[in-house]
C-alpha cells in the first residue's frame, strides 16, 4: 500500500478530529485552531477529501490540513520544523563525531 492509497482511504473528517477538531456536523465544524465559535466556519467533505476555512479562505486535502493546523496552533510552520530537525540532526552528528568539525572550531 502506498502513501497515496492511505490518504485516499482516510476520511478528511477523521484527520480533522485526530488533530483536535470537533466531529463535523453535516460537513461543518468550528475552527478550533483559532478558538473559533462559529460551528459552520470550516467545511469538510469526506467524499472529495477536501476542506475549506471560509474566514481565512484556505482549503485543501488531508496533507494540507496536517501541515496547516499545527502551524496555526503553534505559530511554527512545517518548514520551520523541518529546518529544526535538520539542525538537531547535525548537532547530534557533531556530538557523535560523524561530521567533521570545521578547522579552527572549538568543542
Amino acid at each position: 500500500m502506498t502513501a497515496t492509497d492511505i490518504i485516499a482511504r482516510t476520511r478528511i473528517s477523521a484527520v480533522w478530529v485526530a488533530l483536535g477538531g470537533d466531529q463535523p456536523k453535516h460537513g461543518r465544524a468550528r475552527a478550533f485552531y483559532r478558538g473559533g465559535d462559529n460551528p459552520d466556519a470550516v467545511a469538510r467533505d469526506d467524499g472529495r477529501g477536501v476542506g475549506y476555512d471560509f474566514r481565512d479562505r484556505v482549503g485543501g486535502g488531508s496533507l494540507d490540513l496536517i501541515q496547516d493546523v499545527p502551524t496555526r496552533i503553534t505559530g511554527i510552520g512545517f518548514d520551520d520544523v523541518q529546518s529544526s530537525m535538520r539542525f538537531r540532526s547535525t548537532i547530534d552528528q557533531l556530538r557523535n563525531g560523524v561530521v567533521n568539525r570545521p578547522e579552527g572550531a572549538s568543542e
